[in-house]
């Protein structure tokens, strides 16, 4: 499998209550050869925040984890299975296989939830109606999870990324239980389910020039995305090539250290925050377009800034107007405007509504957008949080 995968090279199999167990059946067919399993969740998103002392910030964010996924449910769950070499499987077809299991329990009309969250999700075609009607039930998939060969097994590889809450939802139907009271627990339940993992996020550390969410290292390491983002299946493939290419370029095809160790770590860290900066930016200008807080353009956005009216300034990094790009820089030193750089215009302009979005979910026809500038928020959101911790911080 090259890691320049095409979109009509690779089949996302839909799985639903009437073909769960057929699919599993699979699943436990191919295991054996192709051990490596990397994973993405999807779910409402964070709701709860606990008050109170706590003894250090792993406490609270453990703490912030458990109240979470006890409280809710698990909205879709993406597998991405690859060999030693990379190799996807085909399952007797003439296309790479990965699987996305979609769950009914989630009711988005009775259940609580981010709204920023729900709102990304359904931009990226996720139709939770659909889900209630023919989703998986939980405890079946729980019980054919435990049967299938990827659980309680040594000679499989879990690759995840930043995946606290991802265990933790996957924790909450091996058990049927909540979360334990601690983080030494949850440790424990991890290690024994398992027993082998990866985080890109902790293997991100040994290399000084490796930075941000998924997607942006993802970019960094020249690895297209097939499918549409936020969608569990394509987040899983993204992962997996990821990993493999993070792998051959860093680690020299090898993730053991000198010492012969494997660089493995239980996801001691992924406790914290569940949302990375794009991630956030973007859910940030979709409400504030959404609010009519938001202004498109270096010249309107100037206008903005001088006029004391900006909260946040958002610059496209391949803006070929360096003029305007220092104007708006020096405004927002001068003003105090907290300011944030993305990717490309094409970027900017998907994310501030330049585009049209056709029926999977996708941008088309993209306006690229050099400058934005935020004047009203909205409403506060789990985004909105990621996005002024970050600028507060730098």
């Amino acid at each position: 499998m090259s890691l320049l995968l095409k979109g009509d090279s690779v089949q996302i199999r839909e799985v639903w209550n009437d073909n769960l167990e057929e699919e599993f059946a699979l699943i436990r067919e191919i295991v054996d050869d192709f051990p490596y399993i990397a994973m993405d969740t999807e779910f409402p998103g964070i709701v709860l925040r606990p008050v109170g002392n706590f003894k250090n910030s792993n406490d609270y964010h453990y703490q912030t984890l458990k109240d979470n996924v006890d409280l809710l449910k698990l909205i879709q769950l993406g597998l991405t299975f690859s060999d030693e070499q990379g190799n996807l499987p085909t399952c007797g077809t003439d296309k790479y296989c990965i699987w996305q299991f979609n769950f009914r329990e989630f009711n988005v009309n009775e259940d609580v939830f981010a709204n920023d969250s729900i709102e990304l999700l359904r931009q990226s075609g996720i139709d939770f109606k659909k889900n209630n009607e023919k989703g998986i039930d939980a405890k079946q998939f729980g019980e054919l999870l435990m049967s299938s060969g990827i659980v309680l097994n040594d000679s499989v590889i879990w690759v995840t990324f930043h995946s606290g809450y991802d265990f933790g939802y996957l924790l909450k139907l091996l058990t049927c239980q909540n979360l334990p009271d601690t983080q030494v627990g949850f440790f424990n339940l991890i290690n024994l389910y398992f027993p082998t993992l990866y985080d890109i996020k902790h293997l991100m550390r040994f290399s000084n020039n490796l930075h941000g969410g998924l997607n942006k290292l993802a970019e960094l390491l020249e690895v297209e995305r097939v499918g549409i983002c936020h969608q569990a299946g394509s987040d899983s493939l993204l992962t997996a090539c990821t990993f493999r290419k993070l792998k051959e370029n860093f680690f020299s095809g090898s993730l053991e250290n000198e010492d012969g160790a494997v660089a493995v770590e239980t996801p001691a860290q992924p406790l914290g925050e569940a949302m990375d900066l794009m991630t956030a930016l973007q859910l940030v200008l979709r409400k504030s377009l959404a609010h009519g807080g938001l202004v498109r353009g270096l010249h309107e956005g100037a206008k903005v800034i001088e006029k004391h009216a900006a909260q946040l300034c958002v610059l496209a990094e391949d803006c070929n107007q360096p003029d305007y790009i220092k104007l708006v820089k020096g405004l927002c030193a001068d003003h105090g405007v907290g300011l944030l750089t993305v990717p490309s215009a094409k970027t900017l302009g998907e994310w501030v509504g330049l585009c049209k979005i056709d029926s999977e979910g996708k941008a088309r026809k993209v306006v690229g957008c050099s400058c934005a500038v935020v004047q009203d928020y909205g409403e506060e959101s789990e985004g909105l949080n990621v996005v002024q911790q970050h600028v507060k911080s730098h």
